[in-house]
């Protein structure tokens, strides 16, 4: 699922996690933790990167976000929702090599200035939530994750829902998607 910041991928993939059988994984979060991981070989460049607002090399960016999942398959997990990843086609491409095929990417349209309204109240206590960092990410967003969004649109494999709404109708459009999505294909979960 993508979406610039505040745009609430993550309100909308801890609901649908309860519903669907999803594990839902924020790459955010997990590059966040990988930061405060004692001798972690990349929290330097993460930080830096975080505060830049800049993506990652794919290398490292799948790498941390492959152990994660893997740590979920040990305990039985097979189907993931991707909370804000892949954010470029290079980091798409290179997920998809090594770990599996994408099934779909769920976009999550929201205006700038209702994405800055609600990170400007909402107490989340990350580093690099501030008015400079949030601009950036949305920089970032607009221009190298729609290569992304572009993407998916030529497969056929792209949904848009208006998360300038109340967070309970659009999960009801998210779980609409699904629902049709499920029932048509069994192919939804990653086996790595």
């Amino acid at each position: 699922m993508l979406g610039g910041p505040g745009s609430g991928k993550g309100t909308q993939c801890k609901m649908l996690s309860q519903r669907f059988d999803f594990t839902h994984i924020s790459i955010g979060d997990v590059l966040r933790q990988e930061i405060n991981r004692p001798g972690s070989q990349y929290a330097d460049i993460l930080r830096e990167n975080i505060l830049a607002g800049k993506i990652g090399a794919k290398e490292m960016t799948v790498s941390i976000l492959r152990d994660e999942m893997l740590r979920w398959v040990a305990k039985g997990t097979r189907c993931f929702v991707l909370d804000g990843f892949p954010r470029s086609k290079v980091q798409c491409d290179y997920f998809e090599q090594l770990i599996g095929p994408i099934a779909l990417l769920i976009v999550l349209d929201c205006p700038e200035a209702t994405m800055m309204a609600r990170l400007a109240v909402a107490d989340r206590n990350r580093f690099d939530d501030n008015t400079t960092g949030i601009r950036k990410r949305i920089e970032t967003f607009q221009k190298t994750t729609s290569e992304v969004i572009d993407e998916f649109r030529g497969r056929g494999k792209l949904y848009s829902v208006n998360s300038d709404q109340e967070p309970g109708v659009v999960v009801l459009e998210l779980e609409a998607i699904l629902d049709g999505l499920v029932n048509k294909r069994t192919g939804l979960c990653l086996d790595i």
